[in-house]
């Protein structure tokens, strides 16, 4: 019987769980389990203006995975660094003011070549592990909707905690980033990407005057940042503001307070990294008669130049 909820076949492996093979076999099936919603994530729904008097400014992306148990908008904020495969344990970013640097040279003069520069961020992995026994009693009885609630269980709260600790990094910034309201939201939106620009300024981000910006916000503000986003005339009127920088997405999280926001310049300096994906191992406890899974996996993440992020007040 294939569980309609996990896709896992516990009375399979009941009947074959003194086989090693057969617990392997679970271990492997309880991994992709936690790997399924990395393939179905990041899915949409755009603002659309409801107001006929709103010009046809490009729509905003409000991301959401197409699940409302996950949160993976923090990955739209962060450039990824796989390290899967590395045998490192750290991974570096480097800092701001390390680049390339083009200067002029003289008919047959020989470009210099220059080093790069030691100054950078190392970022080691978290750990996060678990552990649970699954009772002989359950697959004894056929209570495979226990063994169900628990893989399910661990799955929402690992990536509950992949999400705080990419949340907790916009909220723990300084109050260097504080952008102080002004006049309305529109206002201080633009005064916010303004800043990031003149901060980033000479750091080597070749940004431009026109990057794309995303907005990070609690999901109570979704409303009140749509309005502000969608604020376009075509009739000039005392009311004739509007947001002149691109914001492709905004990202609203339980994880963000209600009180403030932030405009993010994405990527660069931002980075995250995952060394194991969630992973199982099973083993089985005669002295408790149970089958012991645990779960591991490590990842972590970094803000190197908190001159991205701008934290908006709402008065």
């Amino acid at each position: 019987m294939l569980n309609d909820r996990t896709g896992i076949d516990w009375e399979g492996f009941g009947k074959h769980r003194h086989d090693p093979e057969a617990v392997k076999d679970m271990a492997k099936d309880v991994t992709a389990f936690f790997k399924e919603p990395f393939e179905r994530k990041g899915k949409g729904v755009k603002f659309v203006p409801s107001d006929p008097n709103l010009a046809g400014v490009p729509s905003v992306i409000n991301v959401f995975a197409n699940s409302a148990e996950e949160d993976f908008g923090y990955e739209r904020l962060f450039g990824f660094v796989d390290m899967r495969k590395s045998t490192a344990k750290t991974f570096e970013i480097l800092d701001a003011s390390n680049g390339i640097t083009f200067e002029q040279i003289k008919e047959g003069e020989p470009i210099k070549v220059r080093g790069i520069s030691t100054v950078k961020t190392s970022v080691g992995y978290l750990k996060y592990g678990g552990a649970l026994g699954f009772l002989d009693d359950w697959f004894r009885f056929n209570q495979y909707y226990l063994m169900d609630d628990v893989v399910r269980d661990v799955r929402l709260k690992y990536l509950g905690t992949m999400a705080q600790v990419h949340y907790a990094l916009l909220t723990a910034l300084g109050s260097g980033v504080n952008q102080a309201f002004a006049t309305d939201d529109v206002t201080t939106m633009n005064n916010a990407f303004a800043k990031i620009l003149l901060d980033i300024k000479g750091k080597g981000y070749a940004a431009g005057e026109n990057p794309v910006f995303k907005i990070a916000c609690g999901t109570g503000l979704k409303a009140r940042i749509a309005k502000a986003l969608a604020a376009a005339f075509y009739m000039p009127n005392t009311n004739n503001n509007q947001v002149v920088y691109r914001v492709d997405e905004v990202i609203a999280s339980s994880e963000l307070a209600d009180d403030k926001y932030y405009a993010v310049l994405p990527g660069a300096k931002m980075k995250r990294a995952v060394w194991d994906d969630l992973n199982a191992e099973s083993q089985r406890d005669a002295l408790r008669r149970a089958e012991d899974m645990t779960w591991e996996g490590k990842f972590n993440a970094a803000i190197s130049d908190a001159a991205q992020v701008r934290r908006c007040s709402l008065s």
